[in-house]
């Protein structure tokens, strides 16, 4: 066996790699073995198969998982012996496998590959790039506005006689030449969601038990609403649809008031006791997540900038041959722009290595697990849930460290900020107070 090694260009070069039968009989003849012993064939008893008939069935498919062993060892002995950093795998170009493996019993094989070779690069940035950072103040309206919020969340629905334009009701919709025991469907209406003025006016004052006959076309001009409020069965629509629908019953949503209920249901019991107390939790709690979107701006900020300053010259040629083989279906379309968003992520990822590299980079399980905990408070705030006792973050911490998904997504998470970190070092910050409407309208461009 032996391997040639060829320079295409400074970061793309090629490899022959000839497989002879003296690198492969011995392990081939070896595994035909083990496969007589472990083999039962038909008409001889378990591992009593004369060999030359095991030889027959299972040959080809021995032979071809040696060489492709082999020829794996071979590449990767390659490119340690010869200190490669390879971007992506060796890429096998040719072979000849198909014209000699049905014809000889034990052929010469010829591989050739090609590979690339990792383009060295600097990080552009310098105290001369400026950034700002947005500390976010927690002003009156945004304060207003998160408390408002919170008395939405914990409201409820509470009965009420009369239908007012804002009531929820709940009754039976049927054919106006039917009764309500023939039902189309039980259904909730949202009187508020009522698109014609005029039938939602029909609605306005009514109360337990009566009837309203009107057009639902009209009402709901939605083909998705129609259809789950008609239960997906079959009318003419064409024209409209008179029906009628008798309430059962009125619901009125009733925002929660500020007060120890409120505090209890939020906080837990008896953790808050003052409307003092309330206020300043609730303050921590809007700086949290405010800062949470000041920091996603800013983490998105100097990476779009690192990457759009960062100049990698990459091996186009190999690499699309590398993207047609191994990224894109097999009767898939080569598509520029679908290739060149390849590049943009490749590099993306190679900056992302180097600054793990150059700034000696680590995450441990004590780093996951505190970004656990942000990730899981933030999840929850976003509900009105922002005091989840502490035995309940541990488990579902723990929880989301042992799920496959959870824990990447984690770490993918821990090394960005980390990475960000870093890169604050090599800049200039420059931190602003704004108000979160400022700070939204300074923003209005970014993806987060």
């Amino acid at each position: 066996m032996n391997i040639e090694s060829q320079k295409i260009s400074d970061l793309h070069g090629s490899i022959k790699i000839i497989i002879e039968k003296d690198d492969y009989i011995e392990e081939v003849e070896k595994n035909l073995k083990k496969i007589r012993k472990n083999t039962h064939i038909k008409g001889f008893r378990p591992g009593m198969a004369p060999l030359p008939l095991v030889a027959k069935i299972y040959r080809k498919t021995v032979l071809l998982e040696e060489v492709q062993e082999i020829l794996q060892q071979k590449i990767n002995n390659f490119i340690k012996e010869n200190n490669l950093d390879i971007l992506e795998k060796p890429l096998v170009v040719d072979d000849n496998i198909d014209s000699i493996i049905e014809n000889e019993e034990n052929p010469t094989f010829v591989f050739t590959l090609e590979y690339a070779i990792k383009p060295d690069f600097e990080l552009p940035l310098t105290k001369d790039d400026k950034f700002k950072y947005y500390n976010i103040i927690v002003d009156e309206k945004s304060l207003n506005n998160y408390i408002n919020s919170l008395k939405k969340t914990y409201g409820q629905y509470i009965n009420v006689d009369k239908v007012n334009e804002n009531s929820l009701v709940a009754g039976v919709l049927f054919e106006c030449d039917k009764n309500e025991n023939e039902p189309i469907k039980n259904v909730t209406l949202l009187i508020s969601q009522i698109k014609d003025n005029d039938i939602r006016d029909q609605f306005i004052g009514k109360t337990i038990n009566d009837t309203i006959t009107f057009d639902i076309v009209k009402a709901f001009p939605n083909e998705k609403d129609l259809a789950f409020l008609l239960d997906n069965k079959k009318f003419d629509t064409t024209n409209g649809l008179i029906l009628n629908f008798k309430i059962k019953y009125i619901k009125d949503f009733k925002e929660a008031e500020i007060n120890q209920e409120l505090w209890d249901a939020i906080f837990g019991t008896n953790v808050v006791k003052s409307y003092d107390e309330f206020i300043e939790l609730i303050k921590n709690q809007i700086k949290f997540e405010k800062q949470i979107l000041s920091d996603k701006y800013f983490k998105n900020e100097i990476l779009n900038s690192v990457i759009e300053k960062t100049k990698i010259d990459f091996p186009i040629d190999f690499l699309k041959k590398y993207y047609e083989k191994e990224i894109i279906n097999k009767n898939e379309e080569f598509k520029e722009e679908k290739f060149n968003k390849y590049l943009e992520d490749l590099k993306f990822a190679l900056i992302l290595r180097k600054i793990v590299k150059d700034f000696n980079i680590k995450v441990d399980k004590q780093i996951l697990k505190e970004e656990a905990k942000k990730v899981l408070k933030e999840r929850y705030s976003y509900y009105g849930l922002i005091n989840l006792p502490e035995d309940y973050i541990e488990k579902t911490t723990n929880s989301m460290l042992n799920d496959t998904e959870e824990y990447e997504s984690l770490t993918d998470i821990a090394y960005q900020n980390k990475i960000v970190e870093a890169l604050k070092e090599l800049v200039t910050i420059e931190e602003v107070e704004v108000t979160s409407e400022e700070f939204f309208k300074s923003i209005k461009n970014s993806s987060i």
